[in-house]
């Protein structure tokens, strides 16, 4: 924890939270997790989008990492789908156990510009935005290496619909479908 909670505490009553806890011993990973599974949704968070301490990525990689980091990620293994290309010290990191870490925070998403804009306002240095929370799936958690657009079983009907060429010519088109489907 690089700043204190006062600020963000100002941020969670101005747009009304649905839920927040303050980041410790289970790590990121462990709280997001306990949010999550009581809602019951699922969440989706990018990796690209968590803030590091300067420095904690070298250290992991020197093997300092905490004996409760370990039990944290093994908790959680089973409840995350993990990106494939998100490396095993990533993993690692999002579940370091904390004394005193940061806020994690859900606000309704019709506030996040404006939660956004208020917390540069306020002087929060380290307010990201960090995922998001989804329609219940086979998994509690998947931590994404970037954002990918997940489409399943979607469906696009097209009614009398016309298509223009070059020429002017006119085609017409009706009830046409379009699908994608699982791999």
């Amino acid at each position: 924890m690089k700043e204190l909670n006062d600020k963000a505490a100002k941020l969670v009553r101005k747009f009304k939270a649905s839920a927040c806890t303050d980041v410790t011993g289970f790590g990121l990973l462990g709280h997001l997790i306990e949010m999550i599974e009581g809602s019951k949704m699922s969440a989706q968070i990018n990796i690209e989008n968590i803030p590091y301490i300067n420095g904690v990525k070298n250290l992991a990689i020197a093997a300092c990492i905490p004996g409760g980091t370990n039990n944290n990620y093994e908790f959680t293994a089973s409840k995350i789908k993990y990106d494939n290309k998100i490396s095993e010290i990533d993993k690692l990191i999002l579940n370091d156990a904390q004394t005193s870490g940061g806020l994690l925070i859900c606000i309704d998403a019709k506030h996040k510009t404006k939660a956004i804009e208020y917390a540069k306002n306020i002087g929060l240095t380290y307010f990201a935005e960090i995922g998001t929370v989804v329609e219940k799936e086979d998994y509690v958690l998947e931590v994404l290496l970037n954002w990918e657009l997940r489409v399943e079983n979607w469906k696009l009907k097209i009614e009398n619909w016309e298509l223009r060429t070059a020429k002017h010519s006119t085609k017409r088109i009706e009830n046409w479908e379009f699908r994608i489907e699982n791999e």
